[in-house]
């Protein structure tokens, strides 16, 4: 059996239900050590939530007094764990919303633990199944193909929530711009940038009620998301016209 005692699982949670309540009990049961949750300003009706959750010894939580959003949030997460613990090796960011099982956080753990340094591994779904619906598979594929035309680089899964990180990618992503789900997507920007190596573990497509406990803002967010495509395209188009511009020039 794998020995998961010195991964950490963080959890950015939002009004969660009884999915989050199963989520921690699989952890705990499958040998997992150190789990935070950041409470991103939920409601009072979830208090009996984190009150269940935080009875487990290997429990931690943080709270924001208000909602800041998914980014904030882990970089919330973050900064604590770097205070705290200092150099780990191995960091999970799951869902609280029940969409990742506990054989897929496993996988991406043992992933990471043989990895280089300098590496996310990404857990990707394979949204082509017929239980994902339609507004996430066509938003995912789309999204897929503009990070590859922007960046050059073909990652699969571009909105995953379950992600393994290494420790010394983290001081890097405390400094990245994003308060809410455009921070993930600046997350894989920022790897080309420092040269992380980006590793895919495929993992279970799992839609409850067709995503719709799902805090995202299909407009709003994919506004921000999208926004930031196109400041990478433009900066790197007015790089390239100084390039030829100095090279003529001289």
């Amino acid at each position: 059996m794998a020995d998961y005692s010195n991964a950490i699982v963080l959890i950015p949670a939002y009004n969660p239900d009884e999915k989050m309540e199963y989520l921690v009990e699989d952890l705990v049961r499958e040998g997992f050590k150190h789990i935070l949750i950041v409470n991103d300003g939920s409601k009072k009706e979830c208090d009996s939530v984190f009150h269940s959750v935080s009875s487990y010894n290997e429990v931690e939580i943080v709270h924001h007094a208000v909602n800041l959003g998914k980014g904030r949030a882990l970089k919330t997460g973050f900064n604590y764990l770097l205070n705290k613990y200092g150099q780990w090796t191995r960091l999970i960011t799951v869902d609280a919303d029940g969409q990742h099982s506990i054989n897929d956080i496993k996988k991406v753990a043992r992933k990471l633990t043989y990895s280089k340094d300098d590496t996310l591994v990404l857990g990707v779904r394979e949204l082509s199944v017929d239980n994902v619906p339609f507004r996430s598979r066509f938003g995912n594929k789309l999204t897929e193909k503009v990070f590859q035309f922007a960046t050059g680089i073909h990652v699969t899964d571009t909105q995953t929530g379950l992600r393994g990180i290494s420790y010394s990618f983290l001081r890097d992503l405390m400094n990245v711009k994003g308060e809410r789900f455009e921070y993930e997507m600046n997350m894989l920007l920022e790897s080309k940038g420092n040269n992380v190596h980006i590793e895919e573990v495929g993992i279970e497509t799992i839609y409850i009620e067709e995503n719709k406990t799902s805090h995202f803002r299909p407009v709003l967010d994919s506004i921000k998301i999208y926004s930031l495509f196109l400041k990478y395209i433009s900066s790197s188009l007015v790089s390239f016209g100084l390039d030829i511009l100095f090279y003529t020039l001289l």
